[in-house]
């Protein structure tokens, strides 16, 4: 029997989108154990009516999918993934829809990934000062995309105007970790700094692909502390930069 609260939410999503309402009605026998009990089928609909007034086929989309959802995946870590999903893509309505369609919602599952997204967040500021030190006070410094629990974390990357840190840095000790964020920053400047653009990846099979990746990385490293060589003898700071941009670079 369903609670009131959870018969009202109903009644809301039905008045708002009744093919949303009828499309969840389907399904609902279907759920099983996945998001059960009152409480989380309250949540579950509240986050239906919320996607459907912004956008209507990203709700029906989710509806679609719910039965098959991975039994572990709980309301709070689904409203995080469709909510992502909706900023994100705003104003790109094929591109929202994709989301909804196809992305997997369990890297917003990972509690160990999250406590590493807000360490880092929280130091986001400082990272950009310090890449504005370097040279490069319009880069952006945001996320990659979440990814579920067990995979490989990505790699830092870096382009013109943007750098992708990895949620997750389960394998790096929790005191080691702010000289992680440094050393990355670093070294996508130098990279930003003595790389040339984007090679096409052409007919070149992946292991030389690596392995040029390998030596260009060696290579910047190399030409990085060449240039930052005289930080040593003046304190360890950048005097190259004006004002506030100097920040501190460890010699090597």
């Amino acid at each position: 029997m369903l609670s009131d609260g959870v018969a009202q939410r109903l009644q809301v999503l039905c008045d708002n989108d009744s093919s949303a309402y009828h499309a969840l009605a389907r399904v609902m026998p279907d759920l099983g154990g996945r998001f059960s009990g009152q409480h989380n089928r309250a949540a579950l609909i509240d986050l239906l009516c919320q996607a459907s007034a912004e956008a209507p086929p990203c709700a029906l989309a989710l509806i679609d999918r719910l039965t098959s959802l991975p039994i572990e995946l709980d309301v709070i870590a689904l409203r995080k993934w469709a909510f992502h999903g909706l900023q994100r893509y705003r104003g790109e309505p094929a591109k929202c829809l994709r989301h909804f369609e196809v992305d997997d919602p369990l890297g917003f599952a990972d509690r160990e990934a999250e406590i590493d997204t807000e360490h880092l967040l929280a130091r986001r500021e400082e990272l950009l000062h310090y890449l504005a030190g370097f040279g490069f006070p319009d880069l952006r410094l945001e996320l990659h995309e979440p990814s579920p629990a067990g995979t490989v974390a990505q790699s830092p990357t870096v382009g013109d105007e943007l750098l992708l840190f990895p949620r997750r840095f389960g394998t790096i000790a929790p005191n080691m970790r702010e000289l992680r964020y440094r050393a990355a920053a670093a070294h996508a400047a130098a990279h930003l700094q003595f790389s040339p653009p984007a090679r096409v990846a052409g007919n070149r099979p992946p292991m030389l692909l690596e392995m040029m990746a390998l030596l260009e990385d060696a290579r910047v490293e190399r030409s990085w502390r060449s240039a930052t060589a005289a930080s040593a003898l003046c304190g360890g700071y950048s005097t190259s930069l004006p004002g506030p941009a100097l920040v501190l670079i460890s010699p090597a």
